[in-house]
C-alpha cells in the first residue's frame, strides 16, 4: 500500500489495521510517497508479520510514530519489543517503545525507515545508559568522547545472559597544539551493533 504525505503530516495503515504509520506536520517538507510492503519474517523468533517501510530515502526532520496492534496476537503486550533491521543485518529492539494494554497497540518511534516486526523480549533486563571516553594515550592531542549506549536483552542459559549491544559516540571539541580540530564528518558517530555477554 502507498500514499502521498507532505508537510502537513498523515497516516498510512495497512488494510487490515495491524500496522499504523503517524507522519506528523514537519517530518517531511515536500511530498513524499510512503508505503507499506508486508514481508517474510525472518526476525530471530519473529511475532506476526514483518514490514517493509519505505519513503523515497526521504530522511525525516521529526521522528514518525509506528504502532503495531498486537490484539491478536497470544504473547502479552509486556513481554513484545518492536524490532528494525540495521544496514548490518541484526534486528535491533527500540528499548523507548509505548505500551497501550487497553488498546494493545504498541508504538515505536523513529526518524528512519526498514524493515520492522515484533518480537519477545523481556524489557525490565533492558538497560541504558551515558557513557565516558577519557583518552590521554595520544599525548600531544588527549581527547574525550561521550555517548549513549542502550544494552537489548535477547536472552539466557545456564551460563550466561545475552545483550544486543547499541550505541552513539560523541567527540567532544579537540585542540591541538592550541588550534581546535574540525571533525568530519560531525558526529555522533554510530556505533556498530554488537553482542554483550553476562557470565
Amino acid at each position: 500500500m502507498t500514499t502521498s504525505i507532505g508537510a502537513n503530516g498523515g497516516t498510512i495503515s495497512t488494510p487490515d489495521g495491524r500496522l499504523t504509520v503517524n507522519v506528523p506536520p514537519g517530518a517531511v517538507t515536500d511530498s513524499t510517497q510512503f508505503s507499506i510492503q508486508v514481508i517474510t519474517n525472518n526476525a530471530p523468533h519473529g511475532v506476526g508479520d514483518a514490514y517493509r517501510l519505505s519513503a523515497g530515502g526521504v530522511t525525516f526532520q521529526k521522528p514518525v510514530a509506528i504502532t503495531f496492534k498486537t490484539d491478536l496476537i497470544s504473547t502479552p503486550i509486556e513481554s513484545l519489543a518492536v524490532l528494525y533491521q540495521n544496514d548490518a543485518g541484526y534486528w535491533v529492539p527500540v528499548l523507548s517503545a509505548l505500551r497501550n494494554k487497553t488498546a494493545k497497540l504498541i508504538t515505536a518511534s523513529s526518524l528512519h525507515f526498514s524493515d520492522w516486526t515484533l518480537g519477545p523480549s523481556d524489557p525490565t533486563k533492558d538497560m541504558a545508559g551515558q557513557f565516558t571516553v577519557n583518552s590521554t594515550l595520544n599525548t600531544p592531542a588527549p581527547f574525550t568522547a561521550v555517548g549513549t549506549a542502550a544494552l537489548a536483552y535477547a536472552g539466557e542459559d545456564t551460563i550466561e545472559r545475552v545483550f544486543q549491544f547499541n550505541a552513539t559516540t560523541t567527540l567532544s571539541p579537540l585542540t591541538y597544539n592550541g588550534v581546535a580540530c574540525t571533525q568530519s564528518p560531525s558526529g555522533p558517530y554510530p556505533n556498530p551493533t554488537n553482542i554483550a555477554e553476562e557470565f
